[in-house]
């Protein structure tokens, strides 16, 4: 049965709130209000089942309440506002060579203008393709994929980064050669000198290798040294330069001569010379030779001590005593007989005496008057029956005049093993310079001494 508005009551009525839903036979249907956990609610029941029409005292809704919105990025909104339960959208419009179609269940939007039909091509005769095909309208490019030591990342929209991971190298040139055979680095690329054949050479590229061949012949790789068993100080052998083996010249030093011809060098002494050494000679303790070092030979030098001063003048070194004054005593040994000796006291130093067979010769420096004398004579070296003492040459040589400068006045001589006197006697003969012993009837094994 169908009720119209018509036919329901004008003044409001009272339902009873219902327990349960109600029984509805078919056909039928039945609004009733019924308590839920305490509040009353509305419902609808027929054969197809039961529905709620309130809740909390609201009404429900047919449906949900929906509202819309526009996503995206783009400049166009479809979605306008919603007015009360109506949900507004633009239309779409069409611009220029664009056709706008609304069929049953689609909207077409077409373009009247086909625009540009474009493809891709690789520029460049090096390297790798970045374009790769065009399907339909698309225009397919190859990814970019790292390979070793790199990295391919997207920092920005429109940007594809390439790192290299390896090591940012140059190289250079080591050693002390004249052919640099690295160049320069021009951006990532290190750049080498190619070698290039010179004369007699020749350069042959075979897969891993550069041979260099002398196209002269094999020949010998030569160097040459300075032999180390030598001791000279003088190296002939300085260096190799190239294939030139450099030999120092031989250049001449003082008293030297260096000729060169065909297959000779020639060098010789211009002065002769004497290889000379030298040695001390006597008994003394003080050696004035001490060395020879090369060419040089190389004596001590004369130091003073105390009382004693050492001058060099000229040709002569001085050596003379201060502050001690008086006479000075010298004792030495006449020959290599250990019993001839001579014993002086003069004023001052520098008295010699040598011996040649029957004559003794005292040499005096000018200025040094000799006190007295003792000489000690083996006979087995003297022979004859006289021996004369010799003071300078003629009273000339010493700086002296008269024969009272040279000699004391008193002289003895006597034989050292019986003590018996000797007739002595002086010669004024040639210039007061001399005095002699004579009548020496002795045996060959004695000793002559003579003392004034």
């Amino acid at each position: 049965m169908t009720i119209s508005v018509e036919q329901m009551p004008k003044d409001p009525k009272s339902l009873i709130a219902q327990s349960s839903d109600p029984a509805v036979a078919a056909g039928e249907a039945i609004l009733y209000p019924k308590d839920v956990s305490g509040a009353v609610e509305y419902f609808f029941r027929n054969s197809a089942g039961v529905v709620q029409l309130t809740n909390a005292g609201a009404l429900n809704g047919i449906g949900e309440a929906n509202t819309g919105s526009n996503v995206g990025s783009g400049d166009g909104n479809v979605f306008k506002q919603k007015n009360g339960l109506v949900l507004e959208f633009k239309r779409i419009q069409a611009g220029a060579n664009i056709t706008i179609t609304d069929n049953a269940d689609e909207i077409v939007i077409e373009s009247t203008d086909t625009g540009e039909v474009n493809s891709g091509l690789n520029a460049g005769v090096a390297g790798q393709s970045v374009f790769l095909d065009k399907q339909g309208v698309n225009l397919r490019f190859k990814s970019i994929r790292a390979g070793t030591n790199m990295s391919v990342s997207t920092t920005l929209d429109n940007e594809v980064l390439l790192d290299a991971t390896g090591e940012s190298n140059t190289a250079s040139n080591q050693g002390t050669g004249a052919g640099n055979l690295f160049k320069q680095k021009t951006g990532i690329d290190l750049e080498f000198r190619k070698i290039k054949a010179g004369s007699n050479m020749t350069v042959t590229q075979d897969g891993d290798d550069i041979v260099l061949d002398s196209a002269a012949g094999s020949g010998e790789a030569n160097t040459a040294s300075n032999a180390t068993a030598g001791t000279g100080t003088g190296l002939v052998f300085k260096e190799k330069s190239a294939l030139d083996l450099v030999l120092r010249k031989i250049k001449a030093g003082s008293n030297i001569s260096v000729t060169t011809d065909t297959d000779d060098i020639t060098i010789a002494a211009t002065v002769a010379g004497e290889s000379n050494t030298a040695s001390n000679q006597g008994t003394g303790a003080g050696e004035i030779f001490k060395q020879k070092t090369g060419v040089d030979l190389e004596f001590r030098k004369i130091k003073a001590g105390a009382n004693v001063t050492v001058t060099e003048d000229g040709d002569d070194i001085e050596i003379a005593a201060v502050g001690g004054g008086g006479a000075s005593l010298q004792r030495y040994q006449a020959s290599s007989n250990a019993n001839e000796e001579v014993e002086v006291m003069a004023t001052g130093t520098g008295i010699t005496y040598a011996r040649v067979g029957t004559t003794g010769t005292f040499s005096i420096p000018a200025g040094v008057r000799l006190l007295s004398a003792r000489l000690r004579l083996p006979m087995a070296t003297i022979g004859g029956t006289t021996f004369t003492v010799v003071y300078g040459t003629n009273g000339t040589n010493d700086g002296n005049s008269s024969y009272a400068d040279a000699f004391p006045p008193m002289v003895q001589a006597w034989r050292e093993d019986s003590g018996a006197q000797v007739a002595i006697a002086s010669s004024m003969a040639s210039g007061f310079d001399r005095l002699q012993a004579t009548g020496l009837a002795f045996n060959q094994s004695n000793i002559l001494r003579m003392q004034w």
